[in-house]
């Protein structure tokens, strides 16, 4: 009698885990947040203030966030400030990097060691990080290890973690400050009013938002602060009454949206005891501006190639979920992006099961366009070899575009007393 049981239960393990390999691959939760975000910016509060007078310094100070699910590394976002010809970037500085307050300040930084890389590059003069130890030492320097730099008993070893150490500073000092012009056209002790560059790129690398896989809550994304600092509005004649400016920034970084679903892999065109093989499959997508709404399998069943190839065509719709956002099929944004580019976008990956496909060679091209209604789609062919028995099978999509928003404030410059 236990024997008989013992089959009966064996039998029913079975049963399941067939079922279970047949079912649908799309039966679990999906990890997507599935939102339109993708980035974020905003304008800090008295960043510029509200009111300000002729020879004030004061800071515009942008923060984006990366509110999507898309990782976007340090250099992809690019922010170019409007009306950057009524300012001016003001600063005095000596060549020891401090400013006229005796404050450490990273533009002065910048100037320093500028100075300091002319100096090893002309005169082939090694750096003195003697000199500079307690500097360094203030950046916090650190090795591999996360140990401060100043904590090793071995000079060699304490000089070359520093030496790595304000390297990788100086390279970020030069990314942020790339539009400063070489320090010798600088007096060293005289106040400066020069002209600044409005384009800033990011110099972190931004973490995407994220579902918690065991709350389902959101995990938000990393943030950044985009400064342009110690500015100084630049009038041509008096100011006799308050003055209104508009100030915007238009943000460029390119995205990406993942799609999946299912597609029903079948010998025959119009039936299965497994799946129906024509059929608007669901689809689920990544946050972003552009999401994948459906996945329509418009033909199945074998072809003439051979006994076990069947091909199917599917039709990938995807829909525009952020009209406050341009689309633009560019791969980056470090040059001015084409208008005949706006409203498309490009498949960069098909994937069915475990095999990868080319869309230019399965859909005959990689550009979907936009149409009136926020609606685009491609259709693609699909061989699939080794096919002896109807299944439910994965597939997966990739499509990557540049996206470019704009947000703004206002600041009124007030009238000469």
């Amino acid at each position: 009698m236990k024997i008989k049981h013992l089959l009966i239960s064996f039998f029913i393990v079975l049963i399941v885990l067939f079922s279970g390999c047949i079912g649908n691959p799309l039966k679990e939760e999906s990890t997507f947040l599935s939102t339109s975000q993708s980035l974020d910016a905003r304008f800090l509060q008295n960043a510029p203030p509200k009111n300000i007078f002729i020879g004030d310094r004061f800071n515009i100070w942008l923060e984006i966030e990366n509110t999507g699910e898309k990782k976007i590394d340090a250099g992809e976002v690019r922010v170019d400030l409007s009306n950057a010809n009524l300012f001016r970037h003001y600063y005095s500085y000596n060549l020891e990097g401090h400013d006229e307050y005796g404050r450490k300040n990273r533009y002065a930084d910048f100037l320093w060691w500028m100075k300091e890389l002319t100096k090893y590059t002309s005169h082939k003069e090694p750096f003195n990080y003697n000199d500079k130890f307690e500097w360094a030492s203030a950046l916090g320097c650190k090795d591999k290890r996360g140990i401060l730099c100043s904590e090793s008993t071995d000079n060699t070893y304490k000089n070359e973690c520093i030496r790595n150490c304000v390297y990788e500073f100086q390279e970020d000092l030069k990314k942020e400050f790339s539009h400063v012009p070489d320090y010798n056209e600088f007096n060293s002790t005289n106040k400066q009013y020069i002209e600044f560059n409005p384009t800033r790129y990011n110099i972190n690398y931004l973490r995407p938002a994220r579902k918690d896989p065991e709350s389902g809550n959101r995990i938000p994304g990393a943030n950044e602060l985009i400064m342009y600092d110690d500015l100084t509005y630049v009038a041509g004649e008096s100011i006799t009454e308050e003055r209104p400016i508009d100030i915007s920034a238009k943000i460029c970084y390119p995205y990406q949206t993942e799609g999946i679903s299912t597609i029903c892999v079948t010998k025959s065109s119009i039936e299965s005891e497994i799946c129906d093989p024509i059929a608007e499959r669901k689809a689920e997508t990544s946050s972003g501006p552009i999401h994948l709404k459906a996945v329509e399998q418009k033909t199945n069943g074998y072809s003439s190639e051979g006994e076990a190839q069947v091909v199917t065509r599917i039709d990938f719709v995807f829909e525009k979920a952020d009209y406050k956002k341009d689309i633009f099929s560019n791969t980056h944004c470090l040059e001015r992006v084409s208008p005949y580019n706006k409203d498309s976008f490009n498949v960069t990956f098909l994937k069915i099961g475990s095999k990868e496909y080319d869309p230019e060679q399965v859909c005959g091209t990689s550009k979907i366009e936009l149409r009136a209604d926020g609606t685009g789609r491609i259709s693609c062919k699909f061989p699939i070899n080794g096919v002896h028995n109807d299944y439910l099978e994965r597939v997966v999509i990739r499509t990557n575009y540049v996206v470019i928003m704009e947000t703004s404030t206002d600041t009124h410059v007030m009238p000469t007393l």
